[in-house]
């Protein structure tokens, strides 16, 4: 299948085409369209101008921390982290490489005792840096870097929860 970041980036696409740009999308995002995936397969997927299936990859793919529901910020930062650009393309083709080792090290960071998962923990750029220490292998350290940098810009913080 198509991978999500690409669905992604023709999503944010057809969003700047339909409504001129990203912030007039917004503007006519309801946030009831977000509460669930049924919701967002049937009202989502006529925002976004595509079809219901892709409609429901952008949810799951978008709704990180499987609440069931999306926020607006969420939607937000994935739709900008898939810009497509050529500096992105090279931390994305290793993000893709190697996810699954990313979601295992950052798993591991947050979870507590008992298997659940910590989500007043906050992570600065070191913390970061050190808790992703094991990605770098994966990755290279300049990509996980970057990453690190690009998901904190687009956040708009100066850590991650």
């Amino acid at each position: 299948g198509v991978s999500p970041c690409m669905i992604m980036c023709e999503a944010g696409m057809q969003l700047d085409q339909k409504y001129g740009s990203r912030a007039k999308a917004f503007e006519q995002l309801e946030d009831a369209w977000l509460e669930s995936p049924t919701a967002w397969e049937t009202y989502g997927s006529k925002w976004l101008g595509m079809s219901k299936i892709e409609a429901l990859k952008i949810f799951r793919f978008t709704d990180i921390d499987r609440s069931g529901s999306l926020t607006r910020e969420e939607l937000e930062g994935v739709l900008e982290l898939s810009v497509a650009s050529i500096d992105r393309e090279d931390i994305r083709v290793k993000v893709n490489q190697c996810y699954r080792g990313i979601e295992t090290t950052l798993r591991n960071g947050v979870t507590q005792p008992g298997d659940d998962l910590d989500d007043e923990l906050r992570f600065g750029t070191q913390e970061l840096k050190e808790l992703l220490e094991p990605v770098c292998r994966m990755m290279g350290r300049v990509e996980t870097y970057k990453l690190i940098d690009l998901v904190l810009a687009i956040t708009h913080e100066d850590g991650i929860t």
